[in-house]
């Protein structure tokens, strides 16, 4: 997926755990890079607070979605 700002093509990336530890640290190597991100954890406060670290520092467009996902319940188990 791209998303067009200013004229030009930026590719866009889903990190999961986005908020904090390895994703966070993720998105930062990929915002760095480029990339837009879409970030999905269950907590919207630290998502938002992660999104507007990144947008501020590295100019990159960030959607980001609160979801929990347990799966026992995917699975039916």
């Amino acid at each position: 997926m791209r998303s067009k700002r200013n004229g030009t093509q930026r590719p866009t990336a889903l990190v999961t755990g986005g908020s904090g530890g390895i994703g966070l640290e993720i998105a930062k190597v990929l915002a760095r890079n480029g990339f837009d991100l879409v970030l999905v954890a269950r907590t919207r406060d630290t998502l938002e607070a992660a999104a507007g670290q990144l947008e501020g520092k590295y100019g990159a467009r960030v959607h980001v979605f609160a979801a929990h996902a347990v799966v026992d319940e995917i699975l039916g188990g």
